[in-house]
This record gives structure tokens, C-alpha cells and sequence, in this order.
């Protein structure tokens, strides 16, 4: 019998028009925004038929909220926006003058309701307007990552039955305040993970290298890449600007010039964002809330530090995935950090980790980052082979293997004596605990005790992000039994909190 299990990972942002003279933007103030925004309300969930995992019919409900639909009364507090007639389920923090950011969902006279605490994984974005904006509110160069989540085959690999798949890009586009735009340096991040094989890929190719932009004067925005649009919204002064859809989200925010590594010395930032980190094993979510991000006195290490909170649905050959919460804990430094002049910061990785974030320092001192993990997982156990006092000589290894890794290479033996040189019942592999003695081709006598091997041992993490960057990652056509693979992709906005 069918069941279907909610795996959740909502997104909704917000634009809105606010009237200046009901809402004082210094670091105190009580006012009023009025709402005027399309609300995509999404639930993609997992089917479980007892043998396998399969996609379930998404749920899409879209509402268009009218002038003066929602009026709602907030509260501006030491940089923190707060809803005071909502039932709200977050605090929107100012990123720079113009933004609001939030790690959660915020919730508007039913026009969204709220997942239950573990499974709610949302980042929430407000942005001021003025009724008055046009094309010359984009006019720079802006850092843009991309996040898309597809839960179930997307239809790219037909030999893999994906459960999750992942795609997160960074690059730059220059917007040139008359409505063309130019694309350049892309990265680009692509998995698809099932339960028995997967697939990870890295490129610098773009869609295109130009494109088109228009913004209405409610700070509404068309942007054009390839012949497909992507809507969504800006705020009054173009510092940031918010495009997506069910399955996407793309933040572009205002570069500057002239940043070295100076600048960033000592500076601290708070992360929140949207991470997700699919496996073979599981499917996990998390905001990063709780994570902060530091630079050292000469601004070329940063160190990430904190504990985030985790939803994790673990798979089951039994029952289906439940939501629970865990936890991970962060003190790590990175390797060098380089910044271009624009505020593009180079691939920022750390030793002996597959933890890779790139992005950006924004104009208005904030960060936009994209984080990426790859790594496989090998669970501690110890092959099958010939124990020889404590040496073991492993089944895979000389003297059994004839070098072909689809042959089984386990020694055969007789149940009863040989008689003329020929076995006198049909051979058998040599089982647990049995004795055997054997002459290697160096005329080696080796005589000891079978070992079928077993678990116990402790597991091996092996980092493949950069392996993945340079396209000598492992082949996940078939992913080995006691191997997991683990694959993190994910959005974070850096607040700026100022310096150590």
C-alpha cells in the first residue's frame, strides 16, 4: 500500500511597498507595511510502496494578495523586524537598509500556514519599495547563487532514479540599468542522489552570456536568461533582488569595488539560510541558524563557528522516513582566502574537509554565500581474507586475486578427500573458520584460519568536493554496499554584526 511522507523544505519571500511615513527605518520604530505580493504555497512530497521511493503529486496553491489585502503592524528593534499582529514563527533581521532576512516563515493571514517545527527549513526575505522603481534601480554588478531542489527523477538521468537532486550556481551579472544584463564566471554544482546510485558534476559553463531585465514600478522584476524568465522582486535602492519558483530561488545582490583582504579583517557575520543535504541514507535540512562566520586580524582565514539544528528523515527498507532533529557543531578554520576586487571571494575551503563556501561580500557589508559538502562515508568493517597469525591477506589482494574486480576470488575447497587429483563432490567456497593452506606464485607457504570479514571497525570519511571540481570524483553508478554518500548544497546570508 502507497503512503506519502512530507519532506519539507518551504520557501517563501516576500515583497512589499511600504509607506515612509508610517514606518521609521532608524533602529527603533513601530509602523505598517502593505503587502502586495504572489504567495506559492508548495508541498513536494515521497511516495513509499514497500519496495521503493517514488515522487508524489506536488501540491501548488498560488494567491495574489491586492492592495491593502494584508496591512500588518510591525515593530523595528535593534535591527531585528518583528510582526506584532501575525502569528509569526521568525524575526526578520535587517540586512542592510533595504532587506530583511529571516531563518524561517513568516506567516500572513492565512496565506501560508506553518509545518511543524522540525520540518520547517525557510528562508525569509523582505524588501522595501516605493511604488516609483524602473530598470536604473539595477544598474551594477551583482554576485547572484542559485539554489534549486527537485525531489524525485528531474528526467536529466535516465539510468539513475534520483530521490533528491541538487543544483547551486555562483556567478556574476552586470546590470547595466537600461534592462541588458552580461553573465560571467560561473560555478556550478550539480547531484542527483537515489538509494542505490547517484550522480555529482562541477562546470563553469553560463546558460548564455547575455540576457534581458525589467523592473515595474512596484519593484517587480523580469529577468531573461536563454528565452526563460525568472520573476520576482527588487528593493527601493537595488541593493538586493529575489527570483525563483517552486523549485528555485536566485539572490542577486549589489557588488562594490576596491575590496582587499584588509577590509575584511576581524569583521564577524551571522549566518541564516537554506541548506540541504541529501544522501543515499537520508534526506536533512537546516537554516544555519545559530552559525556565525569570522574573519582573523589580516582577513585571509575564516572560521566558521556555532551548533545548527538539523530536520533529518533517515530511509527505511521498513517504514516510512519520520522528521526528527539533530544537531552538528562547527569550529573550523579555513585554508587562505583570497577576495577580488568586487567583493568575489575565492572558493574558501578547509583542510581535510569537503566544506567548500564561495560567494560574496556584498557593497552594503553583508555576505551571500553558497555552501557545498561532498563526501562518501565507508562503514569500519574488515574484509574477507586469510588470517595468518595477525596478518590478515585480504580476499581482493594477492595471492587470490586475478585482478578482475567482478570476480570472486574466494579460495574453493572439497567436503570430502580428492581422489586421482579431481574433487570428489562439486567444489564450495571455503567458509568462516575453516582451515587453509596455500602456496603463493613467489612460493610463499601461507597456512592459517578463513575470515569472512565483518562490521566493528571504525567508519572512513572520504571529502570529494574538490574531486568533484576537477572531475576526478568517484563514480556513483553503483554506490558500494556500506557506503554512504553524502551531498550538501544550500543558500546562506551573512548579517554583518561588525568587528571581533
Amino acid at each position: 500500500m502507497g503512503e506519502t511522507v512530507t519532506q519539507a523544505t518551504g520557501f517563501i519571500d516576500i515583497g512589499t511597498d511600504v509607506d515612509s511615513t508610517t514606518l521609521d527605518l532608524g533602529s527603533t520604530g513601530t509602523g505598517t507595511f502593505d503587502v502586495r505580493a504572489d504567495y506559492a504555497i508548495t508541498e513536494e512530497s515521497l511516495s513509499y510502496t514497500g519496495t521503493d521511493f517514488s515522487l508524489a503529486t506536488a501540491l501548488f496553491t498560488d494567491q495574489t494578495l491586492s492592495d491593502d489585502d494584508l496591512a500588518n503592524t510591525v515593530t523595528l528593534l535593534n535591527g531585528v523586524l518583528s510582526f506584532t499582529d501575525e502569528a509569526v514563527t521568525t524575526d526578520l533581521t535587517a540586512w542592510g537598509a533595504n532587506n530583511y532576512i529571516g531563518s524561517g516563515r513568516v506567516t500572513l493571514n492565512g496565506a501560508s500556514t506553518t509545518l511543524a517545527t522540525a520540518e520547517e527549513q525557510a528562508l525569509s526575505v523582505l524588501s522595501i519599495a516605493d511604488g516609483n522603481s524602473d530598470d536604473a534601480d539595477l544598474n551594477a554588478d551583482y554576485g547572484i547563487v542559485i539554489l534549486d531542489i527537485v525531489y524525485g527523477n528531474d528526467g536529466e538521468s535516465t539510468s539513475i532514479d534520483e530521490l533528491v537532486n541538487l543544483f547551486s550556481v555562483v556567478g556574476v551579472f552586470g546590470l547595466d540599468g537600461a534592462g541588458n544584463v552580461a553573465l560571467s564566471e560561473g560555478s556550478s554544482f550539480v547531484s542527483g542522489l537515489g538509494i542505490a546510485d547517484g550522480f555529482v558534476g562541477f562546470s563553469t559553463d553560463l546558460p548564455a552570456t547575455t540576457g534581458t531585465y525589467t523592473v515595474s514600478p512596484t519593484g517587480a522584476v523580469d529577468l531573461v536568461i536563454d528565452g526563460e524568465s525568472n520573476y520576482g522582486f527588487t528593493d527601493i535602492e537595488g541593493d538586493l533582488f529575489t527570483l525563483g519558483d517552486p523549485a528555485s530561488r536566485m539572490y542577486g545582490v549589489k557588488l562594490g569595488t576596491g575590496n582587499t583582504n584588509t577590509d575584511l579583517s576581524n569583521l564577524v557575520w551571522d549566518l541564516q539560510g537554506v541548506v540541504i543535504e541529501s544522501s543515499n541514507a537520508s534526506l536533512n535540512a537546516s537554516t544555519y541558524s545559530g552559525l556565525s562566520a569570522f574573519f582573523n586580524d589580516t582577513g585571509t582565514l575564516l572560521t566558521l563557528s556555532g551548533t545548527v539544528n538539523k530536520a533529518v528523515a533517515a530511509f527505511s527498507g521498513t517504514a516510512l522516513p519520520t522528521v526528527t532533529t539533530g544537531t552538528e557543531t562547527f569550529s573550523i578554520e579555513s585554508n587562505t582566502v583570497t577576495v577580488a576586487a568586487n567583493g568575489h571571494l575565492s572558493p574558501i575551503t578547509f583542510a581535510d574537509s569537503g566544506l567548500e563556501l564561495e560567494g560574496f561580500v556584498t557593497a552594503n557589508g553583508g555576505l551571500l554565500l553558497r555552501i557545498v559538502n561532498m563526501e562518501t562515508v565507508t562503514s569500519g568493517s574488515t574484509p574477507a581474507g586469510l588470517q595468518v597469525g595477525e596478518t590478515l591477506y585480504p580476499v581482493a589482494d594477492a595471492p587470490f586475486t586475478d585482478n578482475d574486480p567482478l570476480t570472486d576470488d574466494t579460495p574453493q575447497v572439497c567436503d570430502e578427500p580428492a581422489s586421482a587429483g579431481a574433487c570428489a563432490v562439486p567444489l564450495r567456497d571455503i567458509a568462516e573458520g575453516e582451515s587453509l593452506a596455500l602456496v603463493t606464485d613467489a612460493g610463499q607457504i601461507l597456512i592459517g584460519t578463513w575470515s569472512e570479514g565483518g562490521s566493528g571497525g571504525a567508519a572512513t570519511t572520504t571529502p570529494i568536493t574538490a574531486d568533484v571540481r576537477t572531475d576526478s570524483a568517484p563514480s556513483l553508478d553503483t554506490i558500494e554496499a556500506g557506503t554512504t554518500v553524502n551531498i550538501t548544497q544550500g543558500v546562506l546570508f551573512g548579517i554583518p554584526l561588525g568587528a571581533l
